[in-house]
């Protein structure tokens, strides 16, 4: 009999030659499938396509590391905080929450980007209990000069405080 994880191994490792193609467009849809199809085999290829030079593969591979669920990514996920690109610094947001990295997250909450600072806190609402230990972090962001990250700050606090 057929083992059914078989047929997956296939396409997945189609998915993580196709991060090294040469056109862009073919390395970020990779990186994006690579999450949905969540194979702990593609996340070496990942954690080096967060290094791609172009910035959609970045982003692309940071979602798909925080998808898939490898806690082991945490620290490049951290090291991506520091990208110059302000959307890949977003979804490397996006990813430490996926992966319930706390202490990344609160540490983004001083990102110079509005949108990493909303990001990072909608998302330590979003691990609940686990994320008490942010409320004071939370609450200093409730002074921010963006609307929209006050707001993700408060629906946070809000969350954090019921669970």
């Amino acid at each position: 009999m057929r083992n059914p994880e078989d047929s997956a191994v296939g396409p997945v490792f189609e998915l993580i030659n196709q991060l090294q193609a040469t056109h862009q467009s073919v390395r970020s849809a990779a990186a994006e499938e690579l999450g949905h199809v969540g194979s702990p085999a593609a996340v070496p290829p990942l954690l080096q396509a967060l290094r791609d030079a172009d910035g959609d593969v970045r982003c692309n591979a940071a979602r798909a590391l925080g998808e898939i669920g490898c806690d082991d990514a945490v620290p490049s996920l951290t090291a991506a905080l520091a990208d110059e690109d302000d959307a890949v610094r977003t979804w490397v947001t996006y990813g430490l929450g996926l992966l319930g990295a706390v202490s990344p997250l609160v540490d983004a909450l001083r990102d110079p980007s509005w949108s990493v600072r909303a990001r990072a806190a909608a998302a330590l609402g979003e691990l609940g209990a686990k994320a008490r230990e942010a409320i004071p972090a939370l609450e200093v962001v409730l002074e921010d000069g963006h609307t929209q990250v006050r707001q993700s700050a408060l629906k946070s606090l809000e969350l954090l405080r019921e669970s």
